[in-house]
């Protein structure tokens, strides 16, 4: 055989062995990525479960602050162990406001136990705070001026001409019935087929904290009587804003604007002639997350209100929010 041959022939061995050898190296990180990939889309996977059961475990403890933190940290550990977290650590601070958890899982390895690596800690945690609503839908047209609230006295949230409960409205021309903006106008909407409709469906746009309202004038007692009563029929439970006189006339009132907002249980309402009283008692509840409309920047100043204990729009209604 001619030298040259047998040359040519070793070389091409030489290159054969090569190729095995690149390719036994690139199986070998190939196989690697792939146990890297797989074990990660399984932490990835984990920590989502994780991180979704202690953002409800927190949504349901905050239900229940600031009144009851024991109860608040039982219904969080109860949520978290229903959806596969047998232990959590859970905290309350801010006043009783605010309620975090955290957990942490272990995850045994797949693939990746050919590096060397048995199994994996995943960690994650949530908070969710109670703060009061900066803002609401479905409000009836009824505004009580600002004043700390007892809940275990009856109120008159609407009064007629000739009440004994409230002498700033006395010779005042107001009662307690608020003119909500028309939605469909820029202009304030008179009336009292919208102020009935109002009553017995709520208003269906939000209303803000800051927001000055123009006050409905007269003590329109036949439609407050007739709305109220159905409204009792379907829902006792209404929302209704704080106020505060911002514009008068004399001893006329005009404007008000809004402080807060608070839960009124429906009593009762009694037409006594041309007069007619709305009576109740304000509870301390949650907000649906329907009916609250507040911004994600009010959000944030309630939160730094809490931080620094200067949170003065408390009204016995609250809003949940999750933060983290």
């Amino acid at each position: 055989m001619p030298k040259h041959l047998s040359s040519d022939r070793k070389e091409l061995n030489k290159e054969k062995g090569s190729v095995v050898i690149l390719v036994a190296v690139s199986l070998t990180v190939l196989l690697g990525l792939a146990a890297l990939v797989t074990d990660l889309g399984i932490l990835y996977v984990k920590h989502t479960h994780l991180q979704s059961a202690l953002d409800a475990a927190v949504l349901a403890g905050a239900q229940d602050l600031p009144q009851d933190t024991a109860l608040a940290r039982q219904t969080a550990a109860e949520y978290a162990a229903t959806n596969g977290l047998p232990q959590i650590t859970v905290n309350i601070t801010n006043n009783n406001m605010k309620i975090s958890a955290s957990a942490q899982e272990q995850v045994p390895a797949f693939f990746a136990k050919i590096w060397g690596i048995d199994e994996n800690t995943i960690t994650a945690s949530a908070a969710a705070v109670t703060v009061p609503p900066s803002g609401m839908e479905g409000l009836v047209p009824f505004g009580l001026l600002d004043q700390e609230l007892d809940f275990d006295r009856l109120y008159d949230l609407k009064v007629g001409a000739n009440n004994d409960t409230d002498s700033v409205l006395d010779d005042s021309g107001w009662f307690g019935a608020l003119d909500f903006p028309d939605l469909d106008l820029t202009d304030d909407l008179g009336g009292s087929d919208n102020y009935a409709n109002f009553i017995e469906n709520g208003y269906p746009a939000p209303i803000t904290l800051g927001q000055t309202i123009h006050v409905e004038h007269g003590v329109i007692s036949g439609p407050t009587k007739t709305a109220v009563t159905l409204r009792m029929a379907a829902n006792r439970l209404v929302y209704v804003p704080i106020v505060t006189i911002v514009e008068a006339e004399g001893v006329s009132i005009i404007n008000v604007q809004v402080v807060g907002f608070a839960a009124f249980l429906l009593e009762g309402v009694t037409k006594v002639g041309n007069e007619s009283f709305v009576r109740g008692h304000f509870v301390k509840t949650m907000v649906f997350n329907g009916q609250e409309s507040g911004s994600m920047s009010d959000l944030q100043e309630n939160l730094a209100d809490l931080e620094d204990g200067t949170l003065t729009n408390e009204y016995g209604l609250y809003a949940v929010k999750l933060v983290s």
